[in-house]
C-alpha cells in the first residue's frame, strides 16, 4: 500500500542497525529532524546484543514516525528488505546506521526525483566524510552523471553508499530486493552497489548537487574490510557479466581496478 500525507508522498526511511548503539543516536537524531516531515523511520534490529533497540524505543516514545522491527542477525540485505516490505511510503530512503542527513536532504531528493518523471527511479545526493567523532574529514565525489547512467555507474561507483539516495517503491517491484546471498557467502558490502546496478539497468538517476550526506567512516565499519569488500564487488561484477555477457572483459578490468584505489 502506497501512502501520501496531506497529497504529499509518505518516504520510508529504512535503517538497518546491528550493534549500533555508539552512532545510532546521532543518526536517529538527524533523521527527526527533517525538514520533509511525511517520513516513517523503520528501523531493523539484526539480532544487536548491545542496547542497539533501547535506544530506538526511548526515540519512539516522543515520535510516533520511528518503529523497530527485529530479527535475528542474518545482515544488512535482509534487515532492509524486512523494512522496505513493511514499508507503506512511495519512496524508500535507505540510511545505515552510522550515517547522518542535513536537515534538508531528503525534502530536496523527493522534490528532485518527482520533478524529474516517473521514468527516474532513483535520486542521490553527494557526500561528506565524518570520522567515528563526527569531525568533518573529506568529501566524496561530485559527480554529475544522471539520466541512463548503467555504463558510468558499472564502471564506478560514483554515489559511494546507499545513505545518500532515495528510490521509488515501484524499483524494488521492478528489478527485485537487495540480495542477502552476499551474507550468506560472507562477502557483505556491496549489497547497495548490487541493488543500484539493477536499478540502472532500468530506470533513470537523478543528482542533487549538494553535499547533504553524512558517510561516517570508522576503524570497524564494514567498508574498512579491504578482504570481504573486494569480495563483495567481484561476486557483482560476476553476475553482472554473467546476465550481460557483451560487457568486455576490459571493462571488468576497469571496473575493479577503481575499486582497488577506493580501498
Amino acid at each position: 500500500m502506497i501512502t501520501l500525507v496531506n497529497e504529499r508522498p509518505l518516504v520510508s526511511v529504512i535503517v538497518p542497525a546491528y550493534n549500533a548503539q555508539e552512532y545510532l543516536q546521532p543518526t536517529l537524531q538527524s533523521l527527526i529532524c527533517q525538514s520533509y516531515p511525511y517520513l516513517e523511520i523503520i528501523v531493523v534490529d539484526d539480532g544487536s546484543i548491545d542496547q542497539t533497540p533501547e535506544i530506538v524505543k526511548n526515540f519512539a516514545k516522543t515520535d510516533h514516525r520511528i518503529q523497530l522491527l527485529q530479527q535475528s542477525n542474518s545482515g544488512v540485505a535482509a534487515a532492509r528488505n524486512l523494512a522496505v516490505r513493511h514499508s507503506k511510503g512511495c519512496f524508500i530512503a535507505p540510511v545505515d546506521a552510522d550515517d547522518v542527513c542535513k536537515p534538508d536532504k531528503i525534502s530536496k531528493l523527493v522534490t528532485a526525483l518527482i520533478l524529474a518523471g516517473d521514468d527516474f527511479g532513483l535520486a542521490y545526493s553527494w557526500s561528506f566524510i565524518i570520522d567515528q567523532y563526527g569531525n568533518l574529514i573529506g568529501k566524496g565525489t561530485e559527480s554529475d552523471h544522471e539520466g541512463y547512467v548503467y555504463p558510468a555507474y558499472f564502471l564506478f561507483n560514483f554515489i559511494g553508499n546507499a545513505s545518500a539516495t532515495l528510490i521509488r517503491k515501484k524499483c524494488f517491484e521492478t528489478v527485485g530486493m537487495f540480495d542477502n546471498n552476499f551474507f550468506r557467502q560472507k562477502a557483505q558490502g556491496c549489497e547497495d552497489y548490487d541493488l543500484f546496478l539493477r536499478i540502472a539497468e532500468q530506470f533513470k538517476f537523478k543528482v542533487v548537487k549538494e553535499f547533504l550526506t553524512g558517510y561516517r567512516k570508522t576503524p570497524n565499519s564494514m567498508s574498512g574490510c579491504h578482504k570481504t569488500m573486494e569480495k563483495s564487488r567481484s561476486l557483482v561484477l560476476k553476475t553482472q557479466k554473467a546476465k550481460n555477457p557483451w560487457i568486455p572483459d576490459v571493462i571488468l578490468k576497469w571496473s575493479s581496478a577503481h575499486h582497488y584505489l577506493w580501498l
